[in-house]
């Protein structure tokens, strides 16, 4: 499952996710991948990639941290570069093919396609490089979706795919979050639930006393969050270095988790929305 927070204003699709609330989101990677393609199985640092999605009345918002140490886009097939497909059943009603159903797939080069050939030029994207790989953000409008219905805890099935190609022509790997594809099989899709609820961020990871919450949660990420998954780089997970600090899902708190702490550092949560 993966709850989509509810925006007060539009999002200004930037590539910057100061705007957002990153919650834990949703984690892709091999190690939580449904089906992982035989044709390579890349390490977390090489094709992986953590998913948040938010919405408002007008449009479904997508972001992405994907950590790719090659972004390569050289092919006129879109489905043959770096990119990530967001699979959608808007009537949840595990039937792939009608105006409900969709495979918006959005590459590095801000190319954006449904069913792999239809130009969805009406999505606004930004595509941002970081260190050790990219960020996305995406906008789709609710008109494009053709959804039965659009508001508070409306339900639809939803999943990803990450294509990863390192050397250009054909993509080199391939997963998918839930279910074995993005085009069929759709009552295998996960759930994206549109939520208001007030979401932790996935890098609030210690507490400051200087905000009087003895939580990790306290509200925001800081350069105490940044110590303290920077004190546990290269450390066994154990109760002093807990698996929430491995924020890249990697099975050890490497130096990629440190880098997204840092990005992430200056993020406050007001009112329900980050500033």
């Amino acid at each position: 499952m993966l709850y989509a927070q509810q925006a007060t204003q539009p999002y200004t699709i930037d590539g910057d996710l100061g705007e957002w609330t990153l919650d834990e989101g949703a984690w892709l990677s091999i190690n939580t991948a449904d089906f992982v393609h035989p044709r390579s199985v890349p390490l977390p640092a090489d094709g992986s990639a953590r998913i948040w999605a938010a919405w408002d009345s007008n449009m479904l918002y997508l972001a992405v941290r994907a950590w790719d140490d090659a972004m390569v886009a050289d092919s006129a097939d879109i489905w043959r570069d770096d990119g990530l497909e967001f699979a959608i059943d808007g009537a949840q009603d595990g039937i792939f093919g009608d105006v409900d159903d969709h495979q918006i797939t959005v590459a590095i080069d801000g190319r954006v396609t449904d069913l792999g050939n239809v130009p969805l030029n009406q999505v606004a994207r930004a595509i941002r490089p970081v260190t050790g790989g990219y960020i996305m953000e995406v906008a789709v409008p609710v008109g494009v979706l053709h959804v039965p219905a659009w508001g508070l805890d409306y339900v639809l099935g939803f999943t990803i795919g990450l294509h990863d190609d390192d050397d250009g022509g054909d993509w080199d790997s391939y997963l998918i979050w839930e279910g074995t594809s993005t085009i069929s099989n759709p009552q295998e899709f996960g759930l994206l639930t549109l939520s208001n609820a007030l979401a932790c961020h996935f890098a609030d990871v210690q507490p400051n006393v200087d905000h009087g919450n003895p939580a990790a949660c306290d509200g925001d990420v800081d350069i105490a969050d940044v110590e303290r998954v920077a004190g546990c780089w290269m450390q066994p997970l154990s109760p002093q270095c807990p698996a929430s600090l491995d924020l890249n899902n990697s099975g050890g708190i490497d130096v990629e988790d440190i880098l997204a702490a840092g990005e992430m550092w200056g993020w406050r949560r007001t009112g329900g929305r980050n500033q």
